[in-house]
């Protein structure tokens, strides 16, 4: 359960940088001459397109890595058991 929350934790954290990255200003002046600052960012096509590449390289990461913390954890485990018995 830990795995999955750090998992999630990195999603968000990756996509907060990478959309805040992506994120312009754009400088209008109004009628009465005052700059006004409007952030654009980009279109909700590219957005979904990231979000899927990005749980697409968490996928393959975590199809790697579980498996090889799973077995490190049970020769360990499993080590310090019999050896107390």
């Amino acid at each position: 359960m830990a795995a999955t929350l750090v998992e999630y934790a990195l999603i968000l954290y990756h996509m907060r940088n990478t959309f805040d990255s992506q994120r312009s200003l754009e400088v209008t002046t109004s009628k009465a001459g005052v700059k006004v600052f409007e952030a654009k960012s980009t279109s909700a096509k590219s957005r979904k397109d990231l979000v899927q590449q990005l749980h697409s390289k968490i996928d393959k990461r975590s199809l790697l890595l579980f498996p090889i913390v799973f077995s490190f954890f049970n020769v360990i485990y499993w080590s310090y058991y019999l050896s107390i018995s």
